[in-house]
């Protein structure tokens, strides 16, 4: 049982000393650690280390206190025994006088941080001011600043956090934003001109593009310009020489009709002489050919005469030899009737007389 419970002591030595090592390392920091300190984005508190406060705007917010450049953080700085029950504040003798400045009570020196209790309140100790270093953005980007806490003795507003040194040489609580609106006015109107100022210059650059261009598109039209006229000039030269060889062409080609006709003239009266001479050789004979014609024709026409006369004639003994035929069979005819009524006659005289015997015989 005692090895038991000595066990039992040693690891709970053991598990404090691992704990106290642990809390001393994570608590205890020297300035240029603190400055060094990344500010990472968040969206949780769970997002953030144990030495932060927690998230703040996206970001992991931290808060130590640093006095001879031994800082703590305020989430844990109760946890070692140097700083446990220990009052941050501190007031300056101005601010106190005024009654500007109250902080817990303190009964002595090592109540507070800074060392010094009088009447019962933290005063402010010029040989160990307590510096405070939290979250400051410069241009949205955040970073750890160190500087004095409120009521710590100043002689300008740099030596301040909040960038805000009274007249009574004592830094104010109240922040002073003056300086924040005027870097971050500054901060735009850098920004603001650099647009100005790139704007211009592309416009700038848009114009003397423009300019290039159009100078470039006017060299253009102007070789095209003298390229035209030359070839205008060039066509024209061409019309010219065209023109001067269609003119002398003309000139050998009426020189040579000219001679040419002389000559024809020559050619077309013999020719028209000889022509004479055979048109009228032709009309001689035409006329001959038209005699000749004449005379068929007249003999031609005599016989087509005589061939008429030939048909009618024969059309008339035709005709008289039909009309004789017709007087024979309309003899023969009326002799037939004749022959038919004499038997008829002597058929009726012998039934008469055949009739007239058989009454007699009855």
């Amino acid at each position: 049982m005692l090895n038991i419970k000595l066990s039992l002591i040693f690891f709970l030595f053991f598990y404090t000393y691992l704990i106290k090592s642990q809390t001393t390392e994570n608590v205890k920091k020297s300035m240029t650690e603190v400055t060094s300190i990344y500010v990472s984005e968040c969206l949780k508190d769970k997002d953030c280390p144990s030495n932060s406060i927690g998230c703040l705007y996206n970001f992991c917010y931290y808060k130590f206190y640093c006095i001879d450049n031994n800082c703590i953080s305020s989430t844990v700085y109760d946890l070692n025994k140097n700083y446990t029950n220990k009052i941050v504040g501190v007031c300056s003798q101005e601010a106190f006088n005024k009654k500007e400045c109250s902080t817990s009570k303190c009964k002595s020196n090592e109540d507070c941080i800074s060392n010094n209790c009088v009447n019962g309140t933290c005063m402010s100790n010029p040989s160990s001011p307590i510096i405070l270093c939290s979250n400051e953005y410069d241009q949205g980007s955040p970073y750890i600043k160190c500087n004095k806490i409120a009521y710590e003795k100043c002689n300008n507003n740099n030596e301040c956090f909040s960038e805000n040194c009274t007249k009574n040489k004592f830094c104010s609580k109240n922040y002073d934003y003056s300086k924040k609106d005027k870097a971050s006015a500054l901060f735009l109107l850098k920004a603001v001109v650099g647009l100005i100022i790139l704007i211009l210059i592309s416009l700038i650059i848009s114009k003397l593009l423009e300019c290039s261009s159009y100078k470039e598109e006017e060299e253009y039209m102007e070789e095209e310009y003298l390229e035209e006229e030359y070839m205008n000039e060039k066509v024209e030269k061409g019309k010219t020489n065209k023109e001067d060889k269609i003119i002398k062409q003309n000139d050998i080609i009426k020189k040579e009709k000219s001679n040419n006709d002389n000559n024809d003239n020559d050619n077309d009266i013999e020719k028209n002489e000889t022509n004479v001479n055979e048109i009228n050789e032709i009309k001689v004979e035409i006329n001959e050919f038209e005699n000749n014609n004449t005379n068929e024709n007249k003999i031609k026409n005599n016989n087509t005469n005589e061939n008429e006369m030939k048909i009618n004639n024969e059309n008339e003994i035709k005709n008289n030899n039909t009309n004789e035929n017709e007087i024979d069979n309309n003899i023969t005819n009326e002799i037939e009737n004749n022959i038919t009524n004499e038997n008829e006659i002597e058929n009726n005289i012998t039934n008469e007389n055949k009739t007239g015997n058989e009454n007699e015989i009855k």
